[in-house]
């Protein structure tokens, strides 16, 4: 089966879920107009990823919940259209080590205005697993990641890696679906990608938000080429442009989405 893959590589604008929903929202009715059975958006796509203490925000936050909400809406009347996305999602019966409201950084597939799952995870999204604490960056402070809900759920981490099922042209196809740092694999106990495809996955899928720096686009291409050649399946990933500002240094996003194939080649 033939698959069309479309990446939405749009501009995200940090802190205004209301525009960067509304160009998803136009990307999702280009790619139903066009026959798209995919459509890859990138990381934290809503609300944008450096915002420091705007994640604190409640109302922000249920925004950006509601903001996803009319997205998932949207693939109702697109066929067999899959939409996936970055987005905050929000456990308001956890509790953070810090006492917060429990957040996660989170992938979310709609088809048919549903969202699908795993199978594994108690929520129908998918959680990040690394969560970059170096550097720009400051997840552990913001977010729960999985191998800490695998520690309260009493699972290993690794079984929680499955593929989701999406339905396109009849037929059912697997994806495996991480999150940015989850496909940077050399300094991580966990191969993230290799366990989606030894559960199954049939393609694997990497959304994310990920800021330029020198010489970034050859060690991306050196770590997603050797995790599809290593899966012997074919690597989407899927990056934003634009800039953000996490209130101490501003950073660039130089997009640069591609797919490798089974060989590990860009293609």
């Amino acid at each position: 089966m033939a698959l069309k893959i479309a990446c939405g590589q749009i501009e995200i604008i940090a802190g205004r879920p209301d525009l960067n929903s509304k160009k998803i929202l136009h990307h999702i009715a280009m790619a139903c107009q066009s026959g798209i059975d995919i459509l890859l958006l990138p990381e934290l796509a809503v609300p944008g990823y450096f915002l420091g203490d705007l994640w604190e925000q409640t109302a922000f936050v249920e925004d950006c919940a509601a903001y996803g909400d009319e997205i998932i809406a949207a693939t109702e009347n697109c066929g067999d259209l899959c939409v996936i996305f970055g987005n905050i999602a929000v456990d308001n019966s956890k509790r953070n080590e810090d006492g917060r409201t429990r957040k996660y950084n989170a992938a979310f597939a709609a088809q048919h205005g549903k969202l699908l799952t795993n199978g594994a995870l108690p929520y129908d999204f998918i959680v990040k697993n690394a969560l970059p604490n170096y550097r720009e960056f400051d997840d552990n402070r913001h977010f729960y990641g999985l191998r800490q809900l695998a520690l309260e759920l009493d699972k290993n981490v690794s079984q929680l890696h499955q593929p989701l099922t999406i339905t396109a042209h009849g037929e059912t196809v697997k994806l495996g679906l991480m999150l940015c740092e989850d496909g940077w694999t050399e300094n991580y106990f966990l191969d993230v990608p290799q366990l989606l495809a030894q559960h199954g996955s049939e393609l694997l899928c990497n959304i994310s938000c990920s800021p330029f720096s020198i010489n970034k686009n050859s060690k991306r291409h050196r770590l997603f080429g050797s995790a599809a050649r290593k899966a012997g399946i074919p690597l989407i990933y899927c990056n934003n442009v634009g800039i953000q500002n996490n209130g101490k240094n501003i950073f660039t996003f130089d997009g640069c989405s591609c797919v490798y194939g089974p060989d590990g080649w860009l293609l």
